[in-house]
């Protein structure tokens, strides 16, 4: 069974994207499976000395401080924005912010981030790691391999032209008939039905 997206995520305004900036974001607790170096580095392929592309990273954790180091060694401090540990509320604002959203994951067992963002209307670039490979289909976004920075240099790049409204619009509804609260309710009243049934059978 799927983890369910808040209501929250898909009734916020779906942003309008901006012809002079392009914003990628990451939000996780930082740690080493989180795989933020390799995003770091994929990053710095693709777009260093480029101001107006920008990465913000949402969360905090023990790798905090190697990864602020690790931007200013490649030379793109003044494009990444650490934010912190974020409220739920916080999510959706950087949501409505970003033009994509990247997930470097070593392991995820679902990503419930990465449904939150499509939620949002946001595309969505994660490793084959697990989770993402049963939430991204067709027009949600990309995977790649885990630990590939030039594969994931490669898919920041063709994400470089952020999503008209019209296709934000429909993968928020793709994610509403998949991950919405009714559409699971009614997966787990199928489920509870079921047991009970059989149960009544071996009674």
């Amino acid at each position: 069974m799927p983890n369910l997206v808040q209501t929250g995520f898909l009734a916020h305004k779906l942003s309008t994207p901006s012809s002079n900036r392009l914003r990628y974001l990451h939000i996780s607790l930082l740690t080493a499976k989180k795989n933020v170096s390799v995003l770091l580095e994929s990053f710095s392929r693709a777009f260093v000395g480029a101001n107006y592309v920008t990465l913000a990273i949402g969360g905090d954790g023990p790798e905090r401080p190697a990864l602020e180091q690790l931007a200013a060694r490649l030379g793109i401090a003044e494009q990444v924005t650490f934010l912190g540990k974020l409220s739920r509320e916080n999510v959706i604002t950087e949501l409505s912010k970003a033009d994509v959203f990247v997930l470097p994951s070593k392991v995820e067992t679902f990503g419930v981030v990465v449904v939150e963002a499509l939620a949002m209307g946001v595309p969505v670039i994660a490793t084959r790691c697990g989770g993402p490979e049963d939430i991204i289909k067709t027009g949600d976004g990309v995977l790649v391999a885990v630990d590939d920075v030039a594969e994931l240099a490669d898919a920041l790049a063709k994400f470089a032209t952020p999503s008209p409204p019209s296709e934000r619009r429909a993968r928020r509804e793709r994610c509403r008939k998949r991950f919405g609260p009714k559409k699971i309710a009614t997966q787990w009243l199928e489920i509870y039905t079921d047991a009970v049934t059989r149960l009544k059978a071996i009674r």
